[in-house]
């Protein structure tokens, strides 16, 4: 699969096959969703597989994963829903929370992975969830201000201890506590 290849400005600047952009550390799109009940206060995570080459076994957002060549970030968090989740995302009902700039750097000092991380927030209707199990170990529904605790204590839940969390999913959070202005 080959996905997009872009500048330290977003630009693209080619394609190439995702394992080959991951192993040379080169700069791509990644998409991701966080799907919050405002019912409840509760967003919805997902527990990674543990034999992922990375962040195996921790607690992500929902749902995302690689933009593809051919596609921009809101078709492929609608696509990484559908195959996550079995969910179907709707584009208007998607509202784009942030995005950021990643470098991670293995101990060397080499990039391990460059990304532009668009970060987007829905409230479905109906949810029948039907897990990739490739992909994901399990979700959960989590209340919002117990992840809010967590951010900024790490001592409620040892389930959720942040460094179970993913960088990305800290990310994520913020924004979303931010968006909701709690």
């Amino acid at each position: 699969m080959n996905i997009k290849i872009i500048d330290e400005n977003g630009i693209d600047v080619g394609c190439l096959r995702r394992d080959l952009a991951v192993k040379y550390g080169l700069r791509h799109q990644i998409a991701s969703v966080l799907i919050y009940s405002d019912t409840d206060h509760t967003v919805l995570l997902q527990r990674r597989n543990e034999k992922k080459n990375s962040c195996p076994g921790m607690w992500d957002k929902s749902a995302g994963g690689h933009v593809d060549a051919h596609e921009d970030s809101i078709s492929a968090v609608i696509r990484e829903t559908k195959e996550e989740l079995g969910i179907s995302l709707i584009q208007n009902e998607l509202k784009l929370l942030g995005k950021y700039n990643t470098d991670d750097k293995l101990t060397d000092g080499y990039l391990r992975r460059q990304t532009l991380d668009f970060i987007y927030n829905t409230k479905p209707k109906k949810l029948k969830i039907i897990i990739q199990p490739e992909e994901l170990e399990q979700v959960e529904w989590v209340k919002i201000y117990e992840l809010k605790k967590i951010l900024t204590t790490d001592k409620l839940n040892p389930k959720y201890k942040s460094h179970d969390l993913t960088k990305g999913l800290i990310r994520a959070l913020n924004l979303l506590i931010i968006d909701l202005k709690l």
